[in-house]
């Protein structure tokens, strides 16, 4: 029926393994600090910082704005008597202090004088600029 045979494969087995030449190792990847990308940070983190460094530098130029050479001028004398004309209403008006909201309106009103005051001073100079973005028309 079946093939006999007079080898002992058991014993043939284990010589063939002791004869055998070890196997060479596996070539391992070389430690993280030897790899060319060591100390680097990943091209994904790069993209990131450059992404929210241009949205810091376009919420900085919402917030301040160029100043450019062309969006100066020079104020008319009329504007400037029309202010002066402005401040001079506001130091004529009179005040009674019947109530708190009339005395809270006389504080924001003198508040507001302060300001007029210190744009008086800066009104004395002999040639005033303005910038277009800063200067309103209804400011006063």
């Amino acid at each position: 029926m079946g093939m006999v045979t007079e080898k002992d494969f058991v014993i043939a087995n284990a010589v063939d393994n002791i004869m055998m030449q070890p196997k060479k190792p596996a070539d391992h990847p070389a430690a993280a600090t030897q790899r060319r990308t060591f100390g680097k940070p990943p091209g994904y983190l790069t993209r990131i910082k450059e992404e929210i460094e241009h949205e810091r530098e376009y919420i900085r130029q919402l917030q301040h704005p160029p100043r450019g050479e062309g969006r100066m001028r020079e104020m008319p004398p009329d504007e400037k008597q029309e202010l002066l004309a402005t401040h001079k209403q506001y130091l004529s008006q009179t005040f009674s202090l019947d109530t708190v909201s009339k005395v809270h309106r006389k504080e924001a009103i003198e508040a507001q004088l302060e300001q007029l005051e210190k744009a008086m001073a800066k009104l004395s100079k002999k040639i005033l600029c303005v910038y277009e973005s800063e200067y309103d028309d209804n400011m006063y």
